[in-house]
């Protein structure tokens, strides 16, 4: 989906010097792993990954690299682990130093249908999007103000933790959520 998005398809032939100045050329973990040399300023889509205490790491289908983001701006949004993200910076001794994170762009689901049709992107019984399913509209008509919440590596036993859960669970009173929740 990114490589179809306007900044990151190649400019066509012929094109005004000024358009094609705005495209990036988005690089993969492998092309980076097998340079010894400084690799400067370059865009890696990849996942955030923290495969040792305290270190993260950026990986793709091609490798897994080390980041530095000591120095790194991040533009708007939640960024968690297991999360993708664009990130540009340098390589330099095995080390990708992130200037600056962001997200790659969106892309409306319709676009997303036209390519692909109507698979289930997200598991489950069914083998189509429940986009199209009426059950689940006739749900989502009649439970307006539903709402899921998803939390990940919740340390039950740091009790910093555990006071950020009763505001969050405060915050939803009872006349807000159903009381058939999952945890």
């Amino acid at each position: 989906r990114t490589h179809r998005h306007e900044l990151f398809t190649p400019s066509a032939i012929g094109t005004a010097p000024d358009e094609s100045r705005n495209k990036f050329q988005l690089k993969t973990i492998e092309t980076l792993l097998g340079n010894s040399a400084k690799v400067g300023e370059v865009i890696v889509l990849g996942m955030i990954t923290q495969m040792k205490e305290g270190k993260f790491f950026l990986e793709d289908p091609t490798g897994v690299v080390q980041l530095d983001i000591s120095k790194a701006q991040f533009h708007s949004g939640l960024y968690t682990e297991s999360c993708f993200v664009l990130t540009e910076g340098w390589y330099e001794d095995e080390i990708f130093h992130v200037n600056a994170f962001g997200f790659p762009p969106t892309e409306p689901s319709a676009t997303t249908r036209a390519y692909y049709g109507n698979p289930n992107f997200f598991g489950g019984p069914s083998s189509t999007s429940v986009k199209a399913s009426a059950k689940l509209k006739q749900m989502e008509e009649e439970n307006e103000d539903a709402m899921f919440v998803f939390l990940s590596d919740v340390w039950l036993d740091q009790a910093d933790v555990m006071d950020k859960l009763r505001i969050m669970f405060s915050g939803n009173s009872v006349d807000q959520c159903r009381s058939d929740r999952t945890f």
